[in-house]
């Protein structure tokens, strides 16, 4: 019995082996191999680089972005670097002028000795203390400075401002509070200013790149103002 069991069981495996023989044989001769062995089809070749692309998409996208915000930071700090240098400039020779040689929309000149290097400088006197002219040449804003005695035509020329759009003064009376909204209310006529002025406001308007911006500085002429007060009337 135990013979005749073992050679049924050898039987049946023999012919399990034959079968998945023969069946190997059928799928390479269809050309089929198995699940294990098989590559990428074109479906999923054109999927895998679709996701690709939209992946690199995306990043070139988050790189852009980085550069502008960082182009962007850049031009506001070579505009807050400009305006800074050159309302400190107007600021200290504003302050310290001793009267107003000419008054213009987009420039102005004025008498001032801010080095105390000229002891007979007077307002009343013409030429004897540094001409200062501030005016607009393209996108700067230059100061131009003529020394008392110099010969005609020979100055000096500094540019304090780059990347200037515009710059524009405004007027004012002594004791006249001017509206930063509406800086031509209640200002004088450029014409007027050069007997009448003791306040002036200063647009500036800078553009870098994507970036503008407009500072706007309030200046008083203290020996101007002082003038003013005195010929004041009373209340």
């Amino acid at each position: 019995m135990n013979c005749e069991r073992s050679g049924r069981e050898g039987i049946g495996l023999l012919r399990r082996i034959m079968r998945r023989a023969e069946s190997r044989s059928e799928s390479r001769r269809a050309g089929l191999r198995p699940m294990a062995m098989r590559g990428f089809t074109l479906a999923e070749l054109l999927v895998a680089l679709m996701v690709a692309v939209i992946i690199m998409i995306g990043m070139v996208g988050i790189i852009s972005m980085s550069f502008d915000l960082f182009a962007n930071a850049r031009n506001q700090q070579s505009i807050n670097d400009s305006s800074r240098k050159a309302l400190a400039t107007m600021i200290r020779q504003f302050k310290c002028a001793l009267g107003l040689e000419s008054t213009g929309e987009h420039d102005i000149g004025l008498y001032a000795d801010v080095t105390n290097e000229y002891p007979d400088a007077d307002k009343n006197t013409p030429g004897t203390a540094p001409l200062l002219y501030f005016y607009q040449d393209g996108d700067q804003v230059k100061e131009r400075t003529t020394l008392p005695g110099a010969a005609p035509g020979v100055y000096t020329d500094t540019v304090i401002a780059s990347n200037v759009e515009e710059i524009n003064f405004y007027y004012y009376r002594y004791g006249v509070v001017p509206d930063l909204a509406h800086l031509s209310d209640n200002s004088l006529a450029p014409l007027d200013a050069v007997s009448g002025a003791a306040l002036v406001v200063i647009e500036l308007k800078l553009t870098v790149g994507s970036v503008h911006k407009t500072y706007t500085q309030d200046i008083a002429f203290r020996a101007l103002e002082i003038d003013a007060t005195t010929s004041a009337p009373a209340p």
